[in-house]
């Protein structure tokens, strides 16, 4: 079983305005909404390849009622623990003339320590020997910063394996832990560690002493880099007419877990999963990727052993 956490879920409202810029009035633009979330994304992505799927989500108001219909929709076994306030909403600005992307995100509702103790006491009880846990996003106001940690040492006790992508002060909080991946993108990592020099390659090394069993470095148009505990891999991929960002990362993660879940060997596992972010990158839609795509790009990837000293 995959068990997808999406705890501080979020109705995402888009919008494409060419030449965007602070100050002015838009007028006539037809506004885009997607129940979303990064674990929302990835339910949306694996919903095509997997089932069932477990989906966990603190949902408040009429927006979690969206969020809980969409879950529904896409036919995962959900828990959603009801809290008072209302779901969030993020604003996303599209610009594809200049190539910005830019967000206005809500705080969101408040978790309190007994809603917390409740998800804590399921996952015990339904996680078991073998299943994947994606922990991935924000998490909601109230929510211990240590959250994730919690969680990752309640997986490993059940012989699971955990993916968290999660970046600043909630990554730093969620180690040192146990992780069978961490998939941060450049930017990230680089500030994680304050350090803007070093290679990727030395990063995620360091990554690695702190629990992480292998690091996925996504760096856009120039592929990702891979370092596990016996190899390491840098991944190119082809030039592609970019729509949109947005998503492509936790599509990204859901190819990841897809392949690991079947399971495939880590050079298919890799590929997989770089093809399913940039099949989401060709689409409007947040979380979208389609399969002829995927095969497609797949075949134009390039995997290889890495010079770890030049990146």
């Amino acid at each position: 079983m995959i068990h997808i956490l999406c705890l501080n879920p979020t109705i995402d409202r888009m919008y494409y305005i060419d030449s965007f810029l602070p100050g002015f009035q838009y007028h006539g633009n037809q506004g885009e909404s997607y129940p979303g979330g990064k674990g929302m994304n990835i339910l949306r992505v694996l919903s095509d390849f997997v089932s069932p799927l477990s989906f966990y989500a603190f949902t408040a108001g009429g927006n979690g009622e969206i969020i809980k219909r969409e879950a529904e929709r896409l036919k995962a076994l959900s828990v959603f623990i009801e809290v008072q306030g209302e779901t969030r909403t993020t604003i996303n600005i599209m610009d594809r003339k200049m190539g910005r992307e830019t967000e206005i995100k809500e705080k969101g509702p408040f978790v309190s320590q007994d809603k917390a103790f409740s998800l804590y006491s399921i996952l015990e009880e339904r996680i078991k020997e073998n299943d994947i846990v994606i922990l991935s996003g924000s998490l909601p106001e109230g929510m211990d910063k240590n959250a994730y940690l919690k969680i990752s040492r309640i997986a490993d006790k059940k012989g699971a394996s955990v993916l968290l992508d999660t970046g600043g002060s909630l990554l730093k909080s969620s180690l040192p832990g146990k992780y069978y991946l961490i998939k941060p993108n450049e930017n990230e990592i680089r500030e994680f560690f304050d350090d803007y020099t070093s290679s990727i390659s030395l990063l995620s090394r360091k990554l690695l002493e702190k629990g992480a069993e292998n690091v996925l470095v996504t760096r856009g148009g120039e592929g990702a880099y891979f370092v596990g505990r016996e190899r390491e891999y840098e991944i190119r991929v082809p030039k592609i007419n970019v729509v949109s960002t947005i998503g492509s990362g936790d599509s990204t993660l859901a190819g990841f877990a897809y392949g690991l879940y079947c399971p495939l060997p880590l050079i298919d596992t890799l590929s997989l999963a770089i093809s399913f972010g940039s099949s989401n990158a060709l689409h409007r839609e947040v979380g979208r990727v389609e399969k002829e795509e995927i095969e497609e790009i797949r075949r134009k990837i390039e995997i290889k052993e890495a010079d770890t000293h030049a990146l």
